[in-house]
């Protein structure tokens, strides 16, 4: 069971407005973020949200799209599986992609490809693993025009059981030839012995193969799962991760990551599970620039570390390989880390930040409720708790960096909870967010005025500012459950958000302020949620 420690637990109904306000420290309030959408799959049994991804703009309308796999869902067959492309701008579904016939299980994995013919429209990919065009689970894979839903590449598996389309993701324009590439793995391709598996780097351009990347040994999985990494060696080419969850190390089946170079097609570094039969590298991702030092970095899930399968993730960095932060599953079974992702920098503090699904976690007494974790990159602190409220129903099952879906300039997050029972038993859901986040102060010194700003609030609501000098968790009155993470809080001052949801503050930050390290956060009452934490040493 997961918990939040609870000291200090107060109300700030009796605050007053104080003289100053200042924020932006990060910690996880429970409600600090607007839901953009709510996704629901069709009919019973559909695993609605079983992987989702950022779409990249699809239809060119300069707003972010996203797409969701339904590994079961069907069409006239059981198992054919199907996946949905979703507009940011309005949740209007662009289009709806199914498997070739059943047990396909097409939407098994799923992401955005990036503008693979180079039309001005992002593109989609999709895997198939079920697909059985050279045999039972042969596998397949299509890219997708997001131009207009026509198919601009399909991939086969070779043999009984490759398993081809277990993984795909975008890879950026690797060759730098104008056309985004692309990664479709067969964890169970036998080309270096059974199961070794395999993983391609696809050319946009023409759908040749730019890289292979084969198991070392027979039974790795490598191809599991794939992921760009960002330019880790920082040479100008864009490089690859792939897991290979099943690998030997030290022990049976611990698992492993393994980066490549983009522009060799060699190893960069290889990282290894501490746990047999762990599952490391069961999920992986590029993390962007986590501790902005201009080497992209790296994110690996451990969703069966032991004791206990309590689960972990790992965040490497791109420029040595050293480990930046790692983090452990709270209670048995947790299976932290069986999805991974790179967010991009969502609280603007300059690092790119990162978030983790616990799809197993137990939420009020929920078990198996799920929660997905925002973190930051600054300094690995969690920003942002979302939670599942369903029994079993398996929030955080698949994450992902959304893009900017509302086109309010601030990256947004999609949630998969695949067994959701809002139409029949595990129908499936997902959900786009956009986190509220308070911007450090500007300019951010004493004795001057300061601007306070806040970002994704309801337009036209009233948000408070509030700040303390200490941490600790307060009630919202109104909002049972609701907390700001700082002790005996005073109000700022309210502002009220304009059409675009941005409210801001401006206050005079007395020259006592000086050297005093101040936390903030904002509440926007009517709808009860409140922004991340801030905390601000003013010159």
């Amino acid at each position: 069971m997961s918990g939040r420690n609870t000291p200090m637990r107060k109300s700030f109904a009796h605050l007053q407005n104080a003289a100053f306000v200042l924020v932006l420290s990060f910690a996880p309030p429970l409600a600090a973020q607007t839901t953009l959408y709510s996704f629901r799959g069709n009919a019973a049994f559909d695993r609605f949200g079983h992987d989702v991804s950022g779409a990249g703009d699809v239809n060119a309308d300069g707003y972010d799209d996203i797409i969701v796999g339904a590994v079961f869902g069907h069409l006239g067959a059981a198992a054919r599986g199907s996946a949905s492309v979703l507009s940011g701008s309005n949740g209007a579904e662009l289009y709806r992609f199914y498997g070739n016939s059943g047990q396909d299980y097409f939407g098994w994995s799923v992401s955005g490809a990036g503008d693979v013919d180079a039309d001005g429209h992002d593109d989609v990919i999709v895997g198939a693993p079920g697909d059985a065009p050279n045999g039972a689970q042969s596998g397949s894979a299509r890219v997708f025009s997001g131009y207009d839903g026509s198919v601009l590449y399909t991939f086969l598996g070779g043999h009984v059981g490759d398993f081809l389309g277990g993984a795909v993701a975008g890879a950026g324009d690797v060759n730098r030839d104008g056309h985004d590439d692309f990664l479709v793995g067969a964890q169970h391709d036998a080309s270096n012995g059974s199961s070794a598996g395999t993983a391609w780097l696809y050319s946009g351009r023409d759908g040749s193969i730019i890289h292979r990347f084969v198991g070392e040994a027979a039974f790795e999985y490598l191809g599991s799962s794939v992921a760009s990494a960002g330019d880790v060696d920082a040479d100008g080419t864009l490089d690859i991760i792939v897991g290979a969850y099943a690998a030997d190390f030290g022990g049976i089946e611990v698992g492993a990551a393994k980066v490549y170079s983009g522009r060799t097609g060699g190893i960069l570094y290889r990282f290894f599970g501490t746990t047999e039969w762990g599952r490391y590298g069961k999920s992986v991702d590029g993390a962007g620039d986590v501790n902005a030092d201009g080497f992209a970095d790296l994110i690996v899930g451990h969703p069966d570390r032991g004791p206990g399968d309590v689960g972990g993730v790992d965040v490497f960095s791109g420029k040595e390989g050293e480990l930046l932060y790692t983090y452990t599953g709270e209670s048995p079974f947790d299976s932290m880390g069986w999805a991974v992702s790179g967010a991009g920098d969502v609280d603007q503090d300059g690092f790119d930040d990162f978030m983790f699904g616990v799809h197993d976690d137990e939420v009020d007494g929920l078990v198996d409720a799920g929660t997905a974790r925002l973190h930051s990159g600054r300094n690995g602190a969690r920003l942002y708790l979302f939670e599942g409220h369903i029994w079993g129903g398996y929030f955080g099952v698949s994450v992902c960096g959304a893009g900017d879906v509302n086109g309010d300039g601030f990256p947004d997050v999609v949630v998969g909870q695949d067994c959701d029972d809002f139409n029949g038993d595990c129908s499936g859901s997902a959900y786009v967010y956009s986190p509220k986040v308070l911007l450090p102060p500007s300019p951010g010194i004493a004795n001057a005025v300061n601007d306070f700003v806040l970002h994704g609030g309801s337009p036209g609501a009233w948000i408070r500012f509030v700040y303390g000098f200490q941490e600790g968790i307060t009630g919202v009155p109104g909002c049972p459950g609701l907390e700001v993470l700082i002790a005996s809080p005073k109000v700022a001052g309210t502002a009220q958000a304009d059409a675009s949801g941005v409210a801001t503050l401006s206050r005079l930050v007395p020259a006592g302020a000086s050297g005093r390290t101040v936390l903030l956060q904002a509440v926007e009452g009517g709808n009860c949620t409140v922004s991340n934490r801030v905390s601000c040493t003013f010159p």
